[in-house]
């Protein structure tokens, strides 16, 4: 990270918002540009993370056990080494992609990482602990801006319930 010579100041922009990490107190954070948000999401449905996540609430929101809901998540994790290695990098990109800190900024880029945004995100999660983040610190951010990048793209239904396109659609608007 390198240090701001000025503080950043949070516009007030609904593209704009904070998190409250604990230990860290308040940060700021901004949404992408959709296309960016856009890619973010495609590599997480593309990487299974979708199904990963479904198997682990189902796990936590099951009848149980604490302990017993710990192993269940261990063996789900352990069935999908892979996608969840994927959905620590990805929650890295979504930091990165989302980074608008007071008084520092993240040195990795996506364009230094010719648009690899797994690679980004390792980059960020490396750089974030180099600086004393914790793992949960990460975790917490990441899950915030999992659910504020989904919630900031147009879902395929609401962008034809807005518009209609088709053949029929273009003949009704003339």
């Amino acid at each position: 990270m390198k240090a701001r010579t000025a503080p950043r100041v949070l516009p007030d922009n609904s593209r704009f918002f904070t998190i409250e990490v604990e230990g860290l107190g308040l940060t700021q954070w901004r949404l992408p540009l959709p296309m960016y948000a856009a890619l973010w999401q495609t590599h997480m449905v593309q990487s299974g993370i979708i199904e990963l996540g479904a198997e682990l609430r189902a796990v936590r929101e099951g009848d149980g056990e604490a302990e017993a809901k710990k192993a269940g998540e261990l063996a789900v994790i352990g069935q999908h080494v892979n996608e969840s290695i994927d959905l620590h990098l990805l929650g890295g990109a979504a930091i990165g992609l989302c980074w608008y800190g007071r008084d520092s900024d993240i040195e990795a880029t996506l364009r230094g990482h010719a648009r690899d945004y797994f690679a980004f995100g390792e980059s960020v999660l490396l750089e974030l602990h180099e600086h004393g983040w914790t793992e949960r610190q990460m975790a917490t951010v990441w899950g915030a801006l999992t659910s504020r990048l989904n919630e900031s793209l147009t879902s395929k239904e609401d962008a034809t319930a807005r518009e209609d396109f088709s053949e029929a659609g273009k003949a009704e608007s003339s």
